[in-house]
């Protein structure tokens, strides 16, 4: 089980993914997904956070449907929200 998509190209591609999900599909969450990739190790507890809310089949659906769409990593954020880092 990964947590990066395999299309994506950096790490950082992969967070923005991350922000596109927490935007869409769990907003109001943003403080505490700050907290979680302010420091290392930052993709297990992501992990850890998924799993303990019942969202990683959720996340995983919406990165294989991100991938269908060809745009794994896309950093337009339809809905005009942003993160604040």
């Amino acid at each position: 089980m990964h947590l990066l998509n395999s299309k994506c190209r950096t790490r950082n591609e992969s967070t923005r993914l991350v922000w596109r999900f927490v935007g869409e599909e769990i907003p109001g969450l943003e403080p505490k997904i700050r907290e979680i990739f302010s420091r290392r190790g930052a993709y297990r507890r992501w992990k850890n956070f998924l799993e303990g809310n019942d969202l990683l089949d959720k996340w995983h659906t919406f990165e294989n449907e991100a991938t269908r769409r060809g745009t794994p990593c896309s950093t337009s954020f339809d809905s005009g929200w942003s993160p604040r880092v």
